[in-house]
């Protein structure tokens, strides 16, 4: 049965702090615990568990929070090399952020031309459209699925990508259609 709420209660005793937990399913069961023994729930009780958590007002919900999501994160790694392979190395890139920001996932910049993106690490990187040809496949799949700006200037980086991947396919790699051809925007219409 789903997780409804949660309610979470500290209590401290000298220099530590003991934090429990009451959760409550969609049947009505309770069950309490200490936040150290999260660990024997499911991935998809972590999720369940990170949207009953938004309704607490415990001053330990941050901390709680930070248990769950790391959980959540770990599962998430693993489950994405299970499916997709490791990722790619991208050390050969120069991702550094240019001058100047706040900048965020999917902008676009004319100079340098490029686009932001987060890596495996969650950290915000900028891929330079001049290392597109050096830049791994699956690195290349990930920029595809980016899109938030439908600029001119992001569809040219989404051309780009495209002729790149057309190449590629004419040197004997296997490349997915979707890559030679990308779906276009909604604005596009």
């Amino acid at each position: 049965m789903k997780i409804t709420s949660v309610v979470i209660s500290g209590r401290k005793k000298k220099d530590k702090t003991s934090v429990t937990m009451e959760i409550t399913r969609e049947d009505g069961s309770l069950k309490a615990m200490f936040v150290s023994k999260h660990e024997s729930f499911g991935y998809m009780e972590w999720l369940e568990f990170k949207d009953a958590l938004k309704k607490s007002k415990s001053t330990y919900r941050g901390y709680v929070e930070g248990i769950n999501d790391a959980l959540i994160k770990r599962v998430a790694v693993v489950l994405k090399e299970a499916l997709f392979g490791p990722p790619p190395d991208l050390s050969v890139l120069d991702l550094s952020l240019p001058p100047g920001g706040p900048y965020i996932v999917g902008q676009v910049l004319k100079d340098p031309f490029g686009i932001f993106f987060k890596d495996d690490e969650e950290q915000l990187r900028f891929q330079r459209v001049s290392e597109i040809p050096i830049c791994p496949l699956s690195h290349l799949k990930d920029l595809l699925c980016l899109w938030c700006d439908f600029s001119p200037l992001a569809e040219s980086i989404k051309s780009i990508i495209s002729q790149e991947s057309s190449d590629r396919r004419q040197r004997g790699e296997e490349i997915p259609d979707y890559m030679i051809d990308p779906p276009k925007s909604s604005l596009d219409s």
